[in-house]
């Protein structure tokens, strides 16, 4: 697969998110809670496929345990989870063994992407790291605070999270606006 970023707003992950199956068809794969909580966390699919039970989640706990030996940047972290994220995460987390075992989502992905996006060529090219890039940058949207979001992405340094971040005319024209005005009020 040619690698494309394609970037998804907010709004774009979440409806792609619910057009998927909750389960794939034939070997019953959480689809739709793997791409949640990828949503949810921007943890890297090869996290996702690493997290084991008991040791990274527990039913009940409200939090991911990300360990160094499954973090490509060994940055180790806990990541909090909602109650909804983590009472459905509970509904599948086996006593002992992998929360997500390795499993094909790519024809699923394709379809609920191409409902959502209406292209064939953007929904061919939609990726679980796509999910990563919209929440860093709806984090950084909401917070600005580059540390702290590079912490839940598992960066160690702020420059690497800022290349997530992407731009946007709309954002740029109300940052503009909030400048105009408080120049007016004298701030």
């Amino acid at each position: 697969r040619d690698k494309v970023l394609v970037k998804l707003t907010p709004e774009q992950a979440r409806d792609i998110i619910h057009q998927l199956p909750k389960r794939s068809p034939r070997a019953r794969y959480p689809v739709r809670l793997l791409f949640k909580t990828i949503d949810a966390t921007s943890l890297r699919i090869g996290n996702m496929w690493r997290l084991r039970t008991p040791r990274h989640y527990r039913k009940g706990q409200r939090h991911l345990v990300i360990t160094a030996d499954i973090d490509k940047s060994r940055c180790a972290r806990p990541i909090a989870v909602s109650e909804e994220l983590g009472a459905e995460l509970d509904e599948v987390c086996p006593e002992e063994g992998l929360l997500f075992p390795r499993f094909e989502f790519r024809r699923e992905l394709y379809k609920a992407a191409l409902a959502v996006l209406g292209d064939t060529y953007l929904a061919r090219h939609v990726s679980p790291h796509d999910f990563r890039h919209s929440t860093i940058t709806h984090l950084a949207t909401m917070t600005g605070d580059l540390t702290a979001i590079g912490h839940i992405a598992g960066h160690k340094n702020a420059t690497t999270t800022a290349l997530y971040v992407h731009s946007s005319a709309d954002r740029a024209a109300a940052l503009l606006s909030i400048r105009d005005t408080n120049r007016d009020t004298g701030r």
